[in-house]
């Protein structure tokens, strides 16, 4: 019997020490910093750099990086691209029969994330 109640004790005292150790609210930091990675977002402008509104014919959009693979959409739209480490990219659009974007070659780092968490990158849109 008092092998039980000792097992139990040091079951509920090791119980208890685990979820004393958790971090507090002020030590949780983002998931961009355990991962290192990053989300970049692309958007259309026009040659004076106003936003493209209503619809184009191009085929989706592309990232490469600096090794020349080709980088996946992770939405369905193909403008945004999670879990992209740190580096040189190049950015750009599958054009259209009328239309294209022009490609942008872009640093993704810490300095390059937007308020809302984003690397922004703006392509120049063009119709024939």
């Amino acid at each position: 019997m008092k092998k039980t109640l000792i097992f139990i004790a040091l079951a509920i005292l090791a119980t208890g020490q685990s979820f004393a150790t958790r971090p507090l609210s002020k030590d949780i930091i983002s998931s961009q910093q355990i991962t290192g990675t990053y989300k970049l977002r692309i958007e259309l402008v026009n040659t004076n750099g106003t936003p493209v509104t209503g619809s184009h014919m191009l085929h989706g959009f592309w990232v490469r990086n600096a090794q020349g693979q080709y980088i996946d959409a992770s939405n369905q739209e193909g403008d945004q691209f999670e879990e992209l480490s740190a580096g040189t990219y190049t950015v750009g659009a599958y054009p259209g029969p009328w239309d294209g974007a022009v490609p942008q070659t872009v640093t993704v780092n810490e300095t390059a994330v937007g308020p809302d968490g984003w690397v922004v990158v703006k392509l120049v849109y063009w119709v024939e």
